[in-house]
């Protein structure tokens, strides 16, 4: 399979600290070649001129990665990665400081609300200026047309001047072109999370639809769900260098794990109030799955809620301990109940400090905040009950594996189904 997108060594600098913008009138113009005059005689009186290499900021620093024709590759990170910086200087909207870019084919990028609309303009014009940029005929646009009305659902406006649109008629229009029009690359940044649940769905069909027929996306989102649900391959960008470059799965993981610091979690040792006898507790909580922490589950996938635990010597043994976790949605309805003597996880603590795990095979809740309560007992008393033991966070993922992730109307957690025809 031959590549789309050649992206080699490349960079791209900031400068930090106040600049006004370069105006082109003759007084500020004069005034610029009079500092120079100054500091050519003077060097000491442009003290900043030292430090001109400190005020550089590198904002991309020696980005390379080869898309191939038809692949849709997820490019994500933390806010201030680079993300939206690459998709610009792959979209021609700003050059690098350093590296070259290769294309094969024609480019369309989706950055924003209305990218390359003019708001005089009506819908049906700025659907024929927008083709006639990327180099199609009159003709081909027109073949086209019924198309991206019926995707936008904007055909009852479409003579109408797009100043007049909502943020959702804009958004939907400017993805209809993109998405139908005779391109081979389409860069697509977080836009999409400005539109409904449904035009996401159709959204996420138009993009694996792109991809079948051959054609290359590049799509950035902090959505996981979407991110798993459409690409197979994922590229994480952390301070402005690619750190990881493979399998969506394996780079989501990286991402999430990076979050939260090594080691982080719920610190409950302090919890108050708290009931029990105290022979033993929980002191802390941790989130992770088979390769190791995480800042957040994620939806569909294996995770591991660990309990820290501390036991009082002279409490030891305790035969029969157990613990229960209470899972309530941000607004106190009760979810579930995850009991280790219900499902034959009562366990023996001989030791002051102990670790246990409970093992979700899949997550069955959907993306949000959830507040935990830990119940634990041993030898028949109460020894710790902390009804407000802190918060989780579920990432968005695609539980069914189907590529389709589904929406909050549809209640607060998953149930494992299947459908089939009986007769």
């Amino acid at each position: 399979m031959s590549w789309a997108i050649r992206i080699e060594n490349v960079g791209k600098t900031f400068r930090r600290g106040e600049r006004g913008p370069i105006s082109r009138n003759f007084r500020e113009s004069l005034q610029r070649q009079a500092g120079k005059w100054i500091r050519a005689v003077n060097p000491a009186s442009w003290v900043h001129s030292r430090n001109e290499e400190e005020r550089m900021f590198w904002a991309l620093r020696e980005v390379s990665a080869e898309i191939a024709e038809g692949e849709i590759v997820a490019i994500i990170g933390p806010n201030g990665a680079g993300k939206s910086t690459l998709l610009k200087i792959l979209s021609r909207i700003t050059p690098p400081a350093a590296g070259v870019i290769r294309y094969r084919g024609r480019l369309a990028s989706l950055l924003e609300v209305g990218t390359g609309f003019h708001r005089e303009l009506t819908g049906r014009e700025n659907i024929y200026l927008n083709g006639s940029i990327l180099g199609m005929t009159r003709r081909e646009i027109t073949g086209k047309l019924d198309e991206i009305v019926e995707f936008s659902g904007v055909g009852k406006f479409l003579d109408t001047p797009v100043k007049f649109y909502s943020s959702g008629m804009y958004v939907r229009l400017a993805f209809a072109v993109a998405a139908h029009l005779e391109t081979d690359i389409l860069l697509v940044d977080e836009v999409l999370a400005v539109g409904d649940a449904e035009f996401q769905k159709r959204c996420t069909r138009r993009m694996s639809d792109v991809a079948k027929d051959g054609r290359t996306v590049l799509l950035v989102s902090h959505n996981m769900g979407v991110v798993q649900t459409n690409c197979a391959r994922g590229i994480l960008l952390r301070e402005g260098r690619i750190v990881h470059d493979g399998p969506v799965q394996d780079v989501v993981r990286d991402y999430l794990a990076s979050l939260s610091p090594v080691g982080a979690g719920l610190d409950i040792s302090e919890a108050h109030p708290r009931a029990g006898s105290g022979a033993f507790r929980v002191r802390g909580v941790r989130f992770s799955d088979a390769k190791g922490d995480l800042a957040q589950l994620v939806c569909g996938q294996a995770g591991r809620i660990r309990l820290e635990i501390e036991a009082k010597e002279s409490a030891l043994p305790i035969r029969d301990a157990n613990i229960a976790l209470t899972l309530y949605t941000m607004d106190g309805f009760r979810l579930c109940n995850l009991w280790s003597r219900a499902s034959g996880g009562s366990f023996r603590i001989d030791r002051t400090c102990v670790i246990c795990e409970v093992e979700l095979p899949r997550v069955p809740f959907r993306a949000g905040e959830y507040r935990l309560e830990i119940f634990a007992d041993g030898g028949g008393e109460v020894c710790d009950w902390i009804e407000n033991a802190g918060s989780m966070e579920i990432a968005e993922g695609d539980f069914y594996g189907t590529g389709i992730t589904t929406h909050s109307d549809q209640g607060p957690f998953f149930c494992e189904h299947r459908w089939r025809t009986i007769s």
